[in-house]
């Protein structure tokens, strides 16, 4: 008779026995079902996921595991050498995805009474140059190993990186949020940090990376990072097939004015490597006054204030010869140098004409605001509230100025205030008509675009949503769907929804949502030149009029709109 103890070794053995047998395609494809997949948080005291515990069945359940739980991973800089010390062997070729928080310098609790000083910022921007540095030779280290043993018979091959830069944190931001009803009111809060921009700097260049085939960096909201910082870690990737930034282009109360830091960028984009770049989005985000009295300040640098060179580096930038995808939101201050250059640039004997040879989509959320400050869209005739109003608000308009000096250091953070320097108080939206010297020139050197992109498949251009109508275009190829909205991978505020237009999707169509306004028909004359005989271009318009009072009547909308043919 068999005891207990020998029943239970039996069925080990059995056990042991039958999962030996099978092999490591099958025991990976029961191992997908013992848990959702999610990523894993490097931490000596946190794990998110139960996973973990099944590695220890046998050595090949220990590879199905680990191979998920070491696909997906989100890591503080201050765990790196933790990280690296955990991610040897064939471990390190399953890791397709990291999650990367630079952790910078603490404070104390007093401190939020008062903006970062300098020996803050050169303390915080050492901290965050540490971090990425600290990764970027982990994983080139990685990549030279792979190098040695590439000649071994059993060599896991490795998978694609995919690297998320996420914003950078102290340890103390977290209780800046959940004590901020219980600060003292002369605490500044997160505003704090709102002038200090962090910059990576550092005497040796970085590695070059191979394995990254995508990066993003979404760093304009809480603690921002200076675009040119970002463009100089970005062109250590060598590989990479995808971009996707997040930045600021807000005017800052103190520290380096914006129009240095967007030159930088334009200055550094020329230095990325395109040659294998399929898609790239970039958000610069800025603010677009709501009160339509202010003049914003220009963010072209002052001894150049003719030249955009931000549109120009993009332009040239984008005709990479492999790139696909453009999308650029924000909303976005550009010129019409985007889309095509100045005529003297072009007339010019040694310039080539501008061709995107691959480009299928192209997106632009562009601003009402132009780079040199001027508005696009100009007003109505005034009303008789608006004529009395215009004083008092064109005084406030007139504040501008004092949006570079701040409030003084201690004091309270008044945000009312600040919302009036920058025209986001009070509330006046009036521009509805395009400006004639600036919206046909842009509408034209899109065209011109158009024309240069043989294997466009969707084109959308749009203004910001922070004007009180929609005024965009969109290019349709055949086959593609029409969409309700404008892709740019942002929240939209859509002020009036509009109807679907009658869709042919087997023919080329080009939706203008202008109200009452038209391009010019050398405009027209470009994008039907751009197609085949056999599929002549439709054309249709959204206009929009007041609403009748028998259709306000019955609770109909103040205003109408309607699709119309050309």
């Amino acid at each position: 008779m068999s005891t207990p103890l020998a029943v239970t070794s039996t069925s080990s053995t059995a056990v042991s026995t039958t999962l030996a047998s099978l092999t490591q395609e099958l025991i990976s494809h029961i191992a997908s079902f013992l848990e959702p997949g999610r990523g894993m948080r490097i931490s000596r005291t946190y794990t998110r996921t139960d996973l973990p515990i099944y590695a220890t069945i046998s050595k090949r359940f220990q590879y199905a595991i680990e191979y998920r739980t070491f696909n997906s991973i989100e890591l503080d800089s201050d765990e790196l050498g933790y990280f690296a010390q955990i991610f040897v062997g064939y471990r390190r070729a399953f890791l397709a995805t990291l999650k990367y928080w630079p952790i910078i310098g603490s404070y104390p609790m007093n401190a939020f009474r008062d903006y970062e000083n300098i020996n803050d910022r050169i303390q915080n921007n050492q901290l965050f140059t540490a971090a990425v540095l600290g990764l970027f030779k982990v994983l080139k280290s990685w990549e030279e190993e792979d190098k040695d043993t590439a000649e071994e018979e059993e060599v896991t091959s490795s998978r694609p990186i995919e690297l998320y830069l996420l914003e950078p944190r102290s340890a103390m931001d977290s209780l800046c949020f959940e004590r901020r009803r219980a600060m003292p009111a002369t605490s500044l809060g997160k505003h704090r940090f709102e002038h200090s921009f962090l910059t990576f700097h550092t005497r040796d260049p970085l590695p070059h990376l191979s394995r990254i085939l995508h990066f993003s960096a979404h760093v304009h909201r809480f603690r921002r990072v200076y675009p040119g910082s970002i463009v100089l870690i970005t062109a250590s990737m060598i590989g990479l097939k995808t971009i996707d930034w997040k930045f600021s282009d807000e005017l800052k109360i103190r520290g380096r004015p914006s129009q240095e830091d967007r030159y930088e960028f334009a200055r550094a984009l020329p230095t990325l490597p395109t040659d294998s770049l399929t898609s790239f989005r970039l958000h610069y985000e800025r603010q677009v006054p709501i009160n339509h009295h202010y003049q914003p300040p220009s963010v072209l640098l002052a001894s150049l204030r003719t030249t955009d060179h931000l549109s120009l580096a993009l332009h040239t930038f984008s005709q990479a010869p492999n790139l696909t995808e453009l999308t650029l939101s924000g909303p976005f201050a550009i010129s019409a140098v985007l889309f095509w250059p100045a005529a003297t640039v072009t007339t010019a004997p040694d310039v080539a004409i501008p061709f995107w040879p691959h480009m299928q989509k192209f997106v632009v959320e562009f601003s009402p605001v132009a780079p040199d400050g001027s508005w696009c869209f100009l007003r109505e005739e005034l009303s008789g509230r608006e004529a009395l109003e215009e004083g008092k608000a064109m005084e406030l308009a007139t504040k501008h100025e004092a949006a570079t000096h701040g409030t003084p250091e201690g004091d309270c953070y008044d945000a009312l205030p600040i919302r009036e320097y920058v025209g986001l108080y009070p509330a006046r939206e009036f521009r509805r008509v395009p400006d004639a010297s600036r919206i046909p020139g842009l509408m034209l050197a899109l065209a011109r675009a158009a024309t240069r992109m043989p294997r466009l498949r969707r084109l959308h251009v749009d203004v910001a949503p922070r004007l009180p109508f929609l005024f965009g275009v969109r290019y349709l190829a055949p086959g593609e769907a029409y969409q309700p909205f404008f892709d740019t991978g942002t929240p939209r505020i859509v002020h009036r929804k509009t109807t679907a237009p009658r869709d042919d999707v087997a023919s080329p169509r080009l939706y203008w949502t202008v109200r009452g306004w038209r391009p010019e028909e050398r405009v027209l004359a470009l994008w039907r030149g751009r197609e085949e005989v056999e599929s002549p271009l439709l054309v249709r318009f959204y206009g929009e009029r007041p609403a009748s009072e028998a259709e306000m009547a019955n609770g109909g909308p103040v205003v109408v709109g309607g699709w119309s043919d050309e």
